[in-house]
């Protein structure tokens, strides 16, 4: 029971990272990019506009569930991640958008490691 109960609050946490991080990511693009950061615009939208948008919150998601429902690498990392791409590219394309899936696999891969390695010095500690 406790295994199904994994995968679906990270079904929702895809869910709610897909849903919200587009509405975040709406008012980060909104942010004036210098003109002298022309040349490197991919560092601009992938640090401020996917980062801001997307990542703190699937840094704080894959946190969440891997310190509050014991996640697995596969249920914390793997099914916010497949879960969040179908939402955002279902209805209208099937396009991806390099920045924004290393900067969303990025994040719930150090989410994952923040909390694993606080669970792992919290029970050596004892």
């Amino acid at each position: 029971m406790k295994n199904g109960i994994s995968v679906f609050a990270a079904c929702i946490a895809g869910i709610l990272l897909a849903y919200l991080g587009a509405y975040f990511t709406g008012y980060t693009a909104a942010f004036v990019m210098p003109k002298s950061f022309v040349d490197i615009m991919w560092l601009w939208d992938t640090l401020v506009v996917q980062f801001l948008g997307f990542g703190i919150l699937a840094t704080g998601l894959a946190f969440a569930h891997a310190k509050f429902f014991s996640g697995s690498l596969f249920k914390s990392l793997l099914v916010p991640f497949v879960i969040s791409q179908i939402v955002l590219t279902y209805p209208f394309t099937y396009a991806l958008y390099w920045p924004h899936i290393f900067v969303v696999f990025g994040s719930l891969s150090l989410g994952y490691w923040i909390a694993k390695s606080t669970i792992l010095s919290r029970s050596t500690a004892n």
